[in-house]
């Protein structure tokens, strides 16, 4: 009998990580989606240095990293996320010496900046069950 219980207890957290690492998975994803897409785009550079890290903020800069569409980094942050793990602390982050100031407004194209939105989007997704 405890056998069993304790098998049906390992069980559920089997599956529990497993849900939770989906759910982590799929919020990092879409986050990085809309933050890219949502980036003012010039010569692309801003657009180009999003990364993403465990566990602290990647804060490389690529001057030469130019994604006027957003694809390229839209893969390869996506790529990153899939192999986090429920537990892991994921950062989105952008080392271009202007993205404070686009993400505040000085751009005409998304004046309401681009992570602070994208972040009420999140919850908001989180918090009806969309994600």
């Amino acid at each position: 009998m405890k056998d069993e219980f304790a098998a049906a207890l390992d069980k559920f957290v089997e599956i529990a990580k497993k849900k939770g690492t989906e759910r982590l998975r799929r919020a990092g994803t879409e986050a990085v989606k809309r933050i890219v897409v949502r980036t003012p785009v010039d010569s692309g550079c801003c657009r180009g240095n999003w990364r993403v890290a465990f566990g602290g903020l990647d804060r490389t800069f690529d001057p030469n990293s130019l994604d006027k569409s957003g694809g390229k980094t839209i893969s390869a942050c996506s790529a990153r996320i899939k192999s986090a793990e429920l537990g892991n602390d994921v950062f989105i982050s952008n080392s271009t010496p202007y993205v404070e100031p686009l993400e505040y407004g000085f751009s005409r194209q998304r004046p309401e900046g681009m992570v602070r939105v994208t972040a009420e989007d999140i919850r908001g997704l989180l918090e009806r069950g969309a994600l």
